[in-house]
């Protein structure tokens, strides 16, 4: 390994006269050392599971022999990158050093060597570094494997620490403020002055040097020609650049390659070395294009993703106001810029150069997702791609209206899931389940059982939303926030006309009676909700049994669900009042209700009123989502109908009532 303290520049020509020493920094090789990581404790953040808070957690490097793949970072190939914009090959201002890579668990630093590059670009760092304004260095790396611990922050509460302990660094870089705050460059003096050390002992220029006495006695003495050993060392260096030119022409490699820059600059590499160095770079550089574009999306993934979940708050605050509250500037800066403006910003975070191309031109590339992207996972987009972020905001538009949508029927039906869309056979059982009591010696008698004959199958409801050029050239925000938020709610809401269909519509269950009948001892006589006919409802429910009427199930009902006309005669009769006489108190049972109001029922009858069980003690009506997708989902893909990105909004559902003996109907 390279001594990082005592780094020395590759050799220059052949000479006997001296060696140049330097302490820390050479200007001459242009070397440097850094400490690229301390392994030190970096706050980062994530979207949280519910997709719209945001979680904080603590990630570190290990230190650990073993932890840390270093054949890339120590192959003499791994660049150094000004402030870690790996877009463009102009912004490799250096290399770092092969063989100069360790890594001290015990120091707690990871230390390297770079030579800068002799670009303007390089040259103006270079200088930055040697009078001590640039410090600050930062890694860039992949984790292959984390370890999760949880620790106690005094202000966060209980925050996950993520652990690298597999790890490989890419690429170092230039840059003003790092996350890792002790990387930085080494200058242990500040000192530049060179010291000639003397090989030979010399007298006076042109005097002889005496070398040996012969056997004669008589003195030996030869004179060094210092200017003939220069003469042929150039020679022999211009030979071998000129063959190592020769090699990187054949392949089709130019100077400003690593590789061959490397080799043109180092005396000591043979034109053999050099040769064979140059045919390994190019055969990489032949099928390296993909894994160049993977690396260099990794690279840079965590200021890509905080720039993608900026613009998604921002247009998210922008088209929905007063219900997102700004206090991030970069949030503000995309709240306040219009699609196609946003477009052309993420245009250019790719690397595509937007002067002079039409705002069609900009609104059409921006819709198509990053190539980059697409080979860095495998076929799988980065999240910080313009169409992917246009589909963010159209998802948590979707479940916003969704969500803020009510559905009144979530607190008394009962959910489950249904893995396909075959018809689902439900019901509880029951029946012949009375304890019978068995003489001395007898046998125990079998219950029988009698499974409910209810069956219903799930639908699928849908609608695509296309998010196409002329959205972005019209600034239309709406198109992808409003109207799925709109779309979200319709979903809300046909769940709810699906459930309160099944009410109101009164169908004939399995038996062939009607849901709410007379035969059914579920329907009480006609009035509005008050103690006589809510204690009427309440005895019928308490007396219902199972199915071959061996025993009183008991239940008790919990919900009072009522259209909106009664609902101003149902705040009245379970108000909290002072009754003057005793007869007047509302009986407890009444007061611990619970309360639906459900407009949707007006439209089957203004007058008519429902009481329900809880429906863990027994079936009621059964709603039902396609296992995995409950509620409604959302999809992208590229248009092919439209020159855009369609966004499809869709719905698995089904509802049923299973069973007549949990609800009560009195048609007031």
């Amino acid at each position: 390994m390279t001594d990082l303290h005592k780094s020395r520049p590759s050799p220059g020509p052949a000479s006997i006269r001296a060696e140049i020493v330097t302490d820390s920094i050479s200007p001459e090789a242009r070397t440097v050392p850094i400490v690229f990581t301390t392994g030190a404790v970096v706050r980062r953040w994530r979207w949280a599971d519910d997709g719209w808070s945001i979680e904080e957690y603590d990630e570190r490097l290990s230190l650990a022999p073993g932890a840390m793949r270093t054949q890339f970072l120590d192959s003499g190939r791994a660049p150094f990158l000004d402030a870690h914009d790996s877009r463009s090959n102009d912004s490799v201002i250096g290399v770092i050093e092969a063989g100069s890579v360790k890594l001290d668990e015990r120091a707690g630093r990871g230390e390297a060597v770079v030579r800068f590059d002799d670009t303007e670009l390089a040259e103006r760092r270079f200088r930055s570094v040697r009078s001590g304004i640039l410090r600050n260095v930062s890694v860039g790396y992949n984790v292959h494997t984390f370890t999760e611990t949880r620790k106690a922050d005094a202000k966060k509460g209980i925050v996950r620490e993520l652990l690298a302990t597999d790890w490989e660094p890419l690429e170092v870089s230039q840059v003003p403020i790092g996350a890792d705050r002790d990387a930085e460059t080494l200058l242990a003096a500040r000192a530049y002055a060179s010291q000639l050390q003397a090989t030979v002992t010399t007298h006076e220029r042109g005097e002889e040097m005496q070398d040996h006495k012969g056997t004669d006695g008589a003195a030996a003495s030869q004179t060094i020609d210092l200017e003939a050993v220069r003469r042929e060392a150039a020679q022999a260096e211009n030979v071998r650049q000129i063959e190592i030119r020769t090699a990187a022409r054949l392949v089709k490699l130019d100077e400003s390659d690593a590789v061959v820059a490397e080799a043109l600059r180092s005396p000591s590499m043979s034109a053999s070395a050099a040769r064979d160095a140059i045919l390994r770079r190019a055969a990489e550089r032949d099928d390296a294009t993909v894994t160049r574009a993977a690396r260099g999306a990794e690279l840079g993934v965590e200021e890509s993703e905080k720039r993608g979940a900026a613009v998604v708050q921002g247009l998210m605050a922008r088209a929905h106001p007063g219900q997102f509250k700004i206090t991030d500037p970069e949030v503000a800066h995309y709240a306040s810029r219009s699609l196609l403006q946003i477009a052309e910003d993420a245009l250019q975070s790719r690397g595509i150069n937007t002067r002079g191309i039409s705002r069609s031109q900009i609104a059409e590339l921006a819709l198509r997702r990053s190539e980059v992207s697409h080979a860095r996972a495998g076929g799988m987009h980065s999240t910080s791609d313009f169409p992917l972020v246009l589909a963010d905001v159209a998802n948590k538009s979707l479940r916003m209206g969704y969500e803020g949508a009510p559905r009144t029927f979530l607190p008394w039906a009962r959910r489950v899931s249904a893995s396909d869309f075959q018809s689902i056979k439900r019901g509880p059982l029951s029946g012949g389940l009375a304890l019978a009591q068995v003489p001395e010696g007898g046998e125990f008698t079998r219950g029988t059982t009698h499974e409910a004959r209810e069956s219903y199958a799930i639908k699928t409801y849908g609608k695509i939303v296309a998010i196409t050029r002329q959205v972005l050239i019209n600034d239309d925000l709406d198109a992808f926030s409003r109207v799925p938020f709109i779309y979200g709610a319709a979903a809300a809401d046909l769940e709810s006309d699906t459930v309160y269909g099944v009410l109101g519509n009164n169908a004939a269950l399995a038996d062939g009676v009607a849901l709410f009948h007379a035969t059914h001892a579920n329907l009480g006589t006609p009035g509005a909700p008050s103690v006589t006919t809510l204690g009427e409802a309440r005895k019928m429910m308490r007396r219902q049994t199972d199915l071959d009427a061996s025993r009183l199930l008991n239940l008790q009902g919990r919900y009072l669900i009522v259209p909106a006309a009664l609902e101003t005669t149902i705040d009245q009769l379970l108000a909290q009042t002072t009754p003057a006489q005793s007869s007047q108190v509302t009986p407890e049972f009444i007061r611990s209700l619970v309360p639906i109001v459900e407009p949707r029922l007006d439209d089957f009858s203004a007058t008519a009123w429902y009481l329900a069980a809880e429906s863990g003690r027994i079936d009621t009506i059964e709603f039902a989502y396609l296992a995995g997708e409950e509620g409604v989902q959302l999809e992208t893909r590229s248009g092919w109908e439209v020159d855009g990105v369609e966004v499809k909004a869709r719905l698995d559902f089904g509802a049923a009532a299973i069973d007549h003996r949990g609800m009560v109907k009195n048609a007031g």
